[in-house]
């Protein structure tokens, strides 16, 4: 079975091939990665490199995270950053494919109506901004700065 999905990787300082996977985040909307511990064949591009994957799970986290030591991020040549997975599961191979993130300004302010949008594959959620409430969507998209009556965020938002 193929099983997809999008997660911010993490890089930490350790020489191990042992790759940490947070995944069952309570603010995450999309079905977690269905991975199991045990051994996984970590693929980008043309490199592969063999580690051992410890899957945990997250509760309050937003978005799902994959730590990687800095060796495995080196040899893979990944970053601190967003990439979808798509990971065979009889195969056990995890193949990690950057995903960029966009950047946009949205004015907030009373009355205002926000579009959450969840890459077509639901609905979008509509909410309608009332008197001192902060909105910052449960998707992964974080608050960058406010600037003047704007909210700075990433990804995914548009004023309506």
């Amino acid at each position: 079975m193929i099983v997809k999905g999008i997660v911010d990787v993490g890089i930490i300082r350790n020489g191990n091939n042992n790759v940490n996977l947070l995944t069952d985040c309570g603010g995450y909307p999309f079905d977690s990665l269905a991975i199991s511990s045990g051994p996984v064949i970590m693929r980008r591009r043309n490199t592969i490199v063999n580690v051992e994957l410890f899957r945990e799970e997250g509760g309050e986290c937003i978005d799902q995270i994959l730590t990687v030591g800095n060796n495995v991020a080196q040899k893979l040549m990944l970053k601190n950053r967003r990439y979808r997975v798509v990971f065979d599961t009889e195969t056990r191979v995890m193949n990690l494919f950057s995903k960029p993130v966009t950047r946009g300004r949205l004015f907030l302010g009373v009355g205002r109506q926000v579009v959450e949008d969840r890459d077509g594959e639901n609905p979008p959620k509509v909410i309608t901004i009332r008197d001192g409430q902060i909105y910052i969507s449960a998707i992964g998209q974080v608050a960058l700065g406010i600037i003047g009556e704007r909210l700075l965020l990433k990804h995914g938002l548009d004023s309506k």
